[in-house]
Order: structure tokens, then C-alpha cells, then sequence
């Protein structure tokens, strides 16, 4: 069944898996809701800026000087979101050569200041042994960890995790949360996957209740046929006997 499984969702799995990094303009557009007073949300607000205008190599330097603060100094949710912005660089190699030994390293630096994007990119890494061994029990595990944050990327992997038996045991039941917890964040390659086990489920329960009605009237039948075959004997009057042959 895993095979089956795998053989049916390969093509979305990798659609999914090799969604880019989020601008840095996606990521913290929360952030950018309100004024940047303190230092560190202004330095990266600098940075993405630059960014924006095309600038990656200065992004990057003002990027490295947000992470060179104390995480607690101002605000630890823009020190992590600095973290994972240098990770997307060295990942697609903007303002630097594409170097995903750095970007995995930055990742982590990420993902330990819990930052759930950085944790499902982990697990992306994991899967394809990207910088690292390939290791379907780590990704399972980073995506989890970033599937409890409400990472919407890791929400679907695991759910295809489950679906094929990677680095856990293969569950239907909870592919199946997990995919309508994706899709409930409007993930469509989510929904598409989840429709398509409802329907094969849908489409096994059919076959299984049309062999149950196949498997009741052949049984009908062949009680019709003893029953006619009895009534022939007892008209008949007759009995059988089997004698035993000796020497």
C-alpha cells in the first residue's frame, strides 16, 4: 500500500517540498504593521529594504549585523527572522554564491530560536539529503516541530509522511488530520491530496460493500440448492449407505 501511495502523491510531494524560502517581505509582514522603533527591528527593516530594491550582498551584511545582537536585546522574533532571511540567501544564492552547507547551518540557528519556518526547511533538508544524510526520521521530527507551530509546509509533509510510512508508521487516519489541517490554511496541493484519499476511501468502501452483496446472494444460492437437493432425497425415500471394503 505505501508503494501504491507513494506512486500516487510523488508529483505533488515535490511540489510541495521545493516551495522557496519566503521573501523576507512574506515573512514579516506582521512586523511591518506598526512602527519600527527599536534598533534591531530598524536594522532589519534596512536590510529589507535593500532586499527589496534588488540589493542582496547589503541585505546581507545588515542582516549580519541584526544577528550579531543579543537575542533578547530588543526583539527575539526579528533575531530569528534575521537567522532564517541569511539561510534564504545562501539557499537561492542571492548576494552570495548558493551554498546550502550555510543555509542548513543558519536553518538551525533559526529553528533553535524557534522559528517554525526554519524547522520545516530542516526537515525538507532531511528528506532530500541536502548538506546532511538523508534521514526520513529527522525530517519527521523537524517536521513536527515546525507542524506545532502551525507551519503550513510542514502541516502537509507530515500528513504525506504518515500517508507512506517515512520515518513513522504509516497511518491513513492521521495523513489524513494532518492534510485537512493544511488545506484548512488554504494549502491547495493539501486539499487536492486529501479529496483523493476521501475518494479512495469512498471507492474501497463501494467494492467492499458490492463484494459483501456478491459474496450474500452466492451464499443464497447455494442454500437454495441444498435445500432443493434435501427435498429430493426425502422424496425419494431413499438412503445411501457406504460400505467398507475388506481384503
Amino acid at each position: 500500500a505505501a508503494i501504491l501511495y507513494l506512486f500516487l502523491f510523488a508529483a505533488s510531494i515535490r511540489e510541495s517540498r521545493l516551495k522557496p524560502l519566503p521573501l523576507p517581505s512574506t515573512i514579516l509582514l506582521p512586523l511591518l504593521t506598526f512602527t519600527l522603533a527599536t534598533t534591531t527591528q530598524a536594522d532589519y527593516q534596512s536590510a529589507l529594504t535593500a532586499y527589496n530594491q534588488g540589493n542582496s550582498p547589503s541585505a546581507m551584511q545588515q542582516w549580519l549585523q541584526v544577528t550579531e545582537s543579543p537575542d533578547n536585546a530588543d526583539n527575539p522574533y526579528v533575531y530569528a527572522e534575521a537567522h532564517y532571511a541569511i539561510a534564504k540567501l545562501y539557499w537561492l544564492g542571492q548576494g552570495t554564491p548558493r551554498d546550502y552547507y550555510r543555509a542548513y547551518d543558519w536553518l538551525l540557528k533559526a529553528a533553535e530560536l524557534n522559528h517554525a519556518g526554519a524547522m520545516g526547511k530542516l526537515g525538507y533538508l532531511y528528506t532530500d539529503g541536502i548538506a546532511v544524510q538523508q534521514d526520513f526520521d529527522q525530517a519527521f521530527e523537524w517536521y513536527s516541530k515546525a507542524a506545532r507551530l502551525g507551519d503550513v509546509d510542514a502541516l502537509y509533509n507530515i500528513g504525506i509522511f504518515y500517508l507512506n510510512g517515512w520515518g513513522t508508521e504509516q497511518d491513513t487516519t492521521m495523513a489524513k488530520q494532518y492534510l485537512a489541517a493544511a488545506s484548512a490554511q488554504g494549502d491547495q496541493a493539501a486539499e487536492q491530496a486529501l479529496q483523493s484519499l476521501l475518494k479512495r476511501d469512498m471507492e474501497a468502501g463501494a467494492t467492499k460493500e458490492n463484494v459483501g452483496a456478491a459474496s450474500a446472494a452466492k451464499d443464497a444460492e447455494s442454500d437454495v440448492e441444498v435445500g432443493a437437493a434435501s427435498a429430493a432425497i426425502e422424496e425419494d425415500g431413499t438412503d445411501t449407505e457406504f460400505d467398507v471394503e475388506v481384503g
